[in-house]
């Protein structure tokens, strides 16, 4: 049972991932269909709250176990994870950061010296295309040591309540504890996720418990939570009643800054598309045939597959700027490669340490 559930958490991550490239990628189409599909993926992307909640739930799962056989031991994985994190932080900086800075792209560099420039991305002080991604998850880990504790001494209600109380801080005032640019996934907003995927992993990892209802439930129940809160939000494009609704109690579904019904909303459609991969997972041959190892392949090795993809999306980014007239051509061969190149990469190395 526990080696099905990795590989259907790989398959999920692989999901995932792909959907962070596809989003990266919104410019594929021009004309009418550019649009819709721009559309299409804006209002159905998941990428960064499906990794933080698979990220809490190796935390709450792997990393806690770890920490109750031996916590120091536990705790300096959890700082050498994090040291590289920054590490790879760094040499994004210094290699596509400063590609962004020269080629003027991103706000992040207006009218600044390469030294201050270089000074605020080194300290997380600024937010640059593509790099703003990991440091996300660097502060994760350190309050990683606060959470531990909290697991050991079996109080996970008290965790979901000071989760969410600073969730609600957070819609109030999203930037209460930014230092330098306004962050695009602020961190007491976005935690919210991880500490779900902690409380997750330590139930269904940790703890291997098995879900209390099946999964043809948790299909509807997720189909219905997406139905309602799509209907809030575009609800008002048809409906003048859901129109006047939203208008007098204010509802509005925002990313950025996430707010409540904004976390409603894509947690519902991340529930579905964890339920459909886990019905094509267990009721299909998927993760036999090429699409299944194609997901298993990049969710095992997402952290590379993400690196990878930066370092071909930047290239594009200014390529695009440099040759606007090749916009989509550029777009679709970057697109191309990344998938190519980095599927080839990550096989020969399997191969290699087989």
């Amino acid at each position: 049972m526990k080696n099905s559930r990795s590989e259907y958490i790989d398959i999920l991550r692989g999901v995932i991932i792909l959907d962070m490239i596809l989003v990266h990628n919104s410019s594929l189409f021009s004309g009418d269909a550019g649009l819709f599909y721009s559309k299409i993926i804006g209002y159905t992307d998941i990428a960064i709250e499906g990794f933080l909640v698979l990220f809490g739930m190796m935390i709450g799962g792997h990393y806690y176990k770890n920490y109750l056989k031996n916590s120091k031991i536990a705790i300096l994985r959890i700082l050498k994870r994090a040291l590289y994190f920054i590490a790879l932080h760094y040499g994004m900086v210094l290699t596509i950061g400063i590609l962004f800075f020269y080629n003027h792209y991103g706000v992040g560099a207006a009218g600044k010296s390469i030294g201050r420039y270089l000074f605020e991305s080194l300290f997380f002080l600024n937010q640059m295309p593509l790099l703003h991604i990991l440091p996300t998850f660097i502060p994760l880990l350190f309050l990683t040591l606060l959470v531990f504790p909290i697991l050991k001494k079996n109080f996970d209600q008290l965790l979901i309540i000071l989760s969410f109380v600073f969730f609600i801080l957070g819609t109030i005032d999203p930037y209460i504890f930014n230092i330098g640019d306004k962050t695009i996934f602020p961190i007491i907003l976005w935690q919210v996720y991880f500490v779900i995927g902690v409380i997750l992993g330590k139930y269904f990892i940790f703890d291997k418990k098995q879900p209390k209802r099946s999964i043809s439930f948790h299909l509807f129940f997720a189909s219905t939570c997406v139905a309602i809160f799509s209907i809030l939000y575009f609800g008002h494009h048809f409906s003048e009643w859901i129109g006047s609704l939203k208008f007098f109690y204010g509802i509005k579904i925002t990313k950025f800054p996430l707010n409540t019904f904004g976390f409603l909303y894509r947690s519902s459609i991340l529930y579905l598309v964890a339920c459909l991969t886990f019905m094509v997972y267990k009721y299909s041959p998927s993760p036999k045939n090429s699409i299944g190892r194609f997901f298993k392949l990049f969710g095992r090795n997402a952290l590379d597959v993400f690196i990878i993809h930066i370092y071909f999306n930047a290239i594009t980014l200014i390529l695009q700027a440099d040759f606007a007239q090749w916009k989509h051509f550029i777009i679709w061969i970057g697109f191309l490669s990344n998938i190519i190149f980095t599927t080839a990469l990550i096989r020969y190395r399997e191969y290699q340490n087989k």
